[in-house]
């Protein structure tokens, strides 16, 4: 069982790693939005060195069990994935609490050159140096200098979310001048004070 240890120490210290800096770190400075990468090939590694410790301290193992450990590392990524997608979300919504709406401008469109990418990444901000990535299945009428409505926040500049890829005028001039943000029902943008 001594043997067990370490592997569990390190999927604890990934998570932690993940969790306390790199989603964090992602938001708020990088601008990109955070992936499971190698930490996820971390975990699925040392969940294998795991049940193969497991295996080893096991004489005797009925068969559903010999499946449940063949399986484990593979849920365990998933359920992984699950849990910091969901993290993340969590953190944007505590990052855009405090918010205001204004207009913004895609500064940046590239493909991904990903295989199997199916979506362009445009950077949007309301400065060059805080902008965020976005991710859109469609290329139809993006271009560098459109303009946008953003929900900003108002503690991580970065950190934003498109209200609307296509503005009217009037939504325009409206969010010249930045509005503290209320809701967005029905793509329809209600300010605090209305």
């Amino acid at each position: 069982m001594k043997n067990l240890i370490v592997p569990f120490l390190i999927i604890i210290a990934v998570i932690i790693y993940d969790y306390a800096y790199y989603i964090p770190d992602c938001l708020e400075k990088s601008g990109e939005y955070p992936v499971v990468g190698l930490c996820g090939l971390v975990i699925v590694s040392v969940f294998l060195l795991f049940d193969y410790q497991l295996h080893k301290t096991i004489n005797r193992i009925k068969s559903w069990v010999e499946i449940l450990l063949l399986v484990a590392p593979f849920l365990s990524f998933f359920l992984y994935c699950g849990c910091f997608y969901c993290y993340v979300e969590y953190d944007e919504c505590i990052y855009l609490k405090n918010s205001h709406v204004r207009v913004g401008e895609v500064y940046d469109i590239y493909t991904p050159l990903r295989r199997g990418a199916h979506c362009i990444e445009i950077k949007v901000g309301i400065e060059k140096k805080y902008t965020r990535v976005h991710r859109v299945d469609e290329y139809s009428n993006f271009y560098v200098g459109k303009l946008v409505i953003l929900r900003v926040s108002d503690e991580y500049p970065r950190v934003n979310e498109v209200l609307e890829w296509n503005p009217t005028y009037d939504e325009i001039e409206r969010y010249k001048v930045p509005r503290k943000f209320k809701s967005y029902v029905n793509g329809k943008i209600e300010e605090e004070g209305e």
